[in-house]
C-alpha cells in the first residue's frame, strides 16, 4: 500500500469516527416519535397552483373572473405565510428545544423557545377567530414549557414533549382550523 493510500485510510477512519460520535445520542434521550406530515403544505401549495393556472387561462377572455381567481391564490398564499410555515418553523424549534435539552444546553433550549414565542405572535397579529384560538392554546403550552424547563429534568422533558407535540397537532390539523 503507497504512502497516499495510508494517508487516505486514515482519513477514512477518522471521518468514520467523527460521524459515528456526531450520531450518538444523549444518554436518556430519545425523540418525540411522532408522525409529522407536510400533506397540508403540498395540499395548500396545490390550491394556489390550480388557482394562478386558472387565472392564466381566464385573463384573456374574463379579466373580472382572472381577478377573482388571483385573489383566492393570494389568500392561499397568505395562509401559508403567515399560518403554515411558521408553524412548520415553531415544530422545528421545538424538536431543537428537546433535543438540546437532553444535551444540557439550556442557553439554547432558551432561545428556541424565545423564537417559538416570536413566530406565535407573528401568528397571532392577523389571526381571529379558531385560529386565534389555537395559537393561543398553544402559547399556553409554550408558557407551561418555559417554566417547567426552570424547574428542572423532571418537569422538563414531558412539557417540552407536549409542545412539540402541540405543535405537531397544529400543523396536521391546520385546515380544519383556518376553516373553523
Amino acid at each position: 500500500m503507497g504512502p497516499n493510500n495510508k494517508y487516505l485510510v486514515g482519513l477514512l477512519m477518522v471521518l468514520a469516527g467523527t460521524l459515528s460520535a456526531c450520531q450518538r445520542r444523549p444518554e436518556g434521550w430519545s425523540p418525540v416519535l411522532e408522525e409529522t406530515s407536510t400533506a397540508f403544505l403540498e395540499v395548500e401549495t396545490q390550491r394556489v397552483l390550480e388557482r394562478v393556472r386558472a387565472a392564466r387561462e381566464e385573463v384573456v377572455t374574463d379579466p373580472s373572473r382572472a381577478e377573482e381567481i388571483l385573489l383566492e391564490a393570494e389568500r392561499s398564499l397568505e395562509h401559508l405565510d403567515a399560518y403554515y410555515l411558521p408553524l412548520l418553523q415553531a415544530r422545528e424549534r421545538a424538536y431543537n428545544a428537546y433535543r438540546s435539552f437532553f444535551l444540557n444546553d439550556h442557553g439554547r433550549v432558551i432561545q428556541e423557545l424565545a423564537h417559538i414565542e416570536g413566530l406565535l405572535e407573528s401568528m397571532a397579529e392577523n389571526a381571529t377567530g379558531s385560529l386565534f384560538q389555537e395559537i393561543e392554546s398553544l402559547a399556553e403550552v409554550l408558557a407551561d414549557a418555559r417554566v417547567a424547563v426552570e424547574a428542572g429534568e423532571e418537569e422538563g422533558r414531558p412539557a417540552l414533549e407536549a409542545l412539540a407535540r402541540a405543535l405537531n397537532q397544529a400543523a396536521l390539523k391546520g385546515e380544519l382550523v383556518l376553516q373553523g
